[in-house]
């Protein structure tokens, strides 16, 4: 049951409330992962009354952190943030516990800074078998309202299933992702076995663009090496230039001439790296 009156909006009880269960069963009854995060929000908003709804997961495949957000009504938004771009709240809270702000006293007592135009803030962790916190949810409200005890219950709750809700979700975008991998791989497969030398032109704009879904690369363009005259010219790319380099040139050349493989993480980062060629590239 929620109180609300006199600027106030909060919770009342020291357990989860009946309206929490309801919730639970609505969200894990949804099939589709993506409906069933928002429904996730939607629900935080109705029970919670906050304004707006975090939820932070480490993502361990990418090593970096899911951060979805969202207002309520609105669609969440989903980002990728590197572990040290978290912010130091949430850190706090990974390391040592919930936060609960409910008035100026409460920012100053906690020494991080915070919103002024947040007038209460909840972010409660949940976690796993070890004690480790491996996921939270952050809840905030801009106007005159205050959180209590039994939101703490059901915003810890929320917390935990969220974390269910979010692996779910990231197992199904897998699941999508590698059917597309397996789409492009078969269609490379049929475009190498039936190219021929009047369909040139379809074969490579076939293998660039599978390639790029195959690698779930943002650009690919294909270099054709051309040794008499020790240049590489493109074969296919993104913005349909034809782009000439000399064979020696940033880290295309260098798989040209060492006729192997390369992976960098950061390839803005290495010396080879052809800043002119990015550009034109896109």
């Amino acid at each position: 049951m929620r109180e609300e009156g006199n600027g106030t909006m909060g919770c009342v009880g020291s357990k989860p409330s009946s309206g929490f269960y309801d919730h639970f069963r609505l969200i894990c009854s949804i099939r589709n992962p993506e409906k069933a995060v928002h429904a996730l929000f939607e629900a935080s908003y109705a029970l919670l009354r906050c304004e707006i709804s975090t939820i932070c997961m480490f993502n361990e495949d990418t090593g970096n952190y899911l951060v979805v957000s969202s207002t309520g009504d609105e669609l969440p938004t989903f980002d990728d943030v590197a572990k040290e771009s978290i912010g130091e709240m949430f850190e706090h809270v990974f390391n040592t516990g919930p936060v609960l702000i409910n008035s100026e006293g409460d920012k100053e007592s906690l020494g991080f800074q915070v919103d002024k135009d947040i007038k209460s803030l909840l972010i409660v962790p949940a976690a796993d078998t070890e004690d480790q916190s491996t996921c939270l949810m952050a809840f905030k409200n801009k106007l005159n309202s205050r959180f209590t005890d039994q939101c703490l219950q059901d915003a810890e709750s929320f917390t935990y299933l969220g974390e269910l809700v979010l692996k779910t979700y990231l197992i199904y975008k897998q699941e999508v992702n590698n059917e597309i991998q397996c789409r492009a791989l078969l269609d490379i497969i049929k475009a190498v076995g039936t190219a021929d030398t009047e369909a040139a032109n379809s074969f490579l704009f076939t293998v660039s663009r599978r390639s790029q879904e195959l690698f779930r690369a943002e650009k690919c363009t294909m270099y054709v090496v051309d040794k008499p005259r020790e240049i590489l010219w493109s074969a296919s790319t993104d913005i349909g230039k034809q782009i000439k380099l000399p064979m020696s040139s940033g880290v295309v050349g260098a798989v040209a001439m060492g006729c192997k493989s390369i992976n960098i993480p950061n390839a803005y980062a290495d010396p080879r790296f052809n800043k002119n060629v990015d550009e034109e590239t896109g």
